[in-house]
């Protein structure tokens, strides 16, 4: 899935790869081996009929890239789970939702790094972006929030966990933690918690 998503780059490298005086069986030859970028429509789980992704998608028009990548591939229901980051640009904030609500069958709203903002109003100035059409939820805390979505997932969807990326961190006040998306997501699938039927939950 993640190599369809990122065909075009792909074609683009193998194009400056020619360009440099690769051959094309050369190209070819590497394509394979080129390893998947951290954050970068990374898949964390998959089983089950249901997979979660992550990207750094944190601007209104990378938001838009991936979710209609996403749509090019996937035909099952779509969720997204987001927020925006604090002492940032706010102006995008509803630019975030409303490209979210065009092209996600569900959104999340949740936390980012809030830093010295309160949490509760950067989840306010995205929300206010949002169509009346849309499905939505606000859940403050973002563990919280993607443990809330994962247990909600059902067969066939596809969840993607916007923002952070490769990121280990969160960033709340002055304060620094650690918070490692893809060991949260293994930690919550492996805890019990989860309420799907017979839910092994091995990728």
């Amino acid at each position: 899935m993640t190599g369809e998503v990122f065909l075009p780059d792909a074609l683009a490298a193998a194009e400056t790869a020619l360009v440099l005086g690769l051959t094309p069986r050369q190209v070819m030859a590497a394509m394979p081996q080129c390893p998947p970028v951290p954050g970068r429509a990374e898949l964390l789980w998959q089983g089950m009929g249901r997979a979660i992704l992550r990207d750094y998608a944190h601007t209104p028009d990378a938001l838009e890239r991936i979710l209609r990548s996403l749509r090019r591939v996937h035909r099952g229901r779509l969720l997204l789970l987001f927020g925006c980051g604090g002492d940032r640009d706010r102006q995008k904030r509803p630019l975030m939702a409303k490209a979210a609500a065009r092209w996600a069958d569900g959104i999340i709203i949740t936390d980012d790094n809030p830093r010295n903002e309160a949490a509760e109003a950067i989840r306010r100035e995205i929300t206010a972006g949002l169509p009346k059409n849309a499905r939505w939820r606000e859940v403050p805390g973002r563990r919280q929030a993607i443990e809330q979505t994962i247990a909600m997932m059902r067969q066939g969807d596809l969840l993607l966990l916007a923002g952070k990326g490769h990121e280990d961190y969160q960033i709340i006040q002055n304060k620094t933690i650690p918070f490692d998306e893809k060991e949260i997501v293994t930690e919550i699938l492996k805890s019990g918690r989860i309420p799907w039927k017979n839910c092994h939950c091995e990728k």
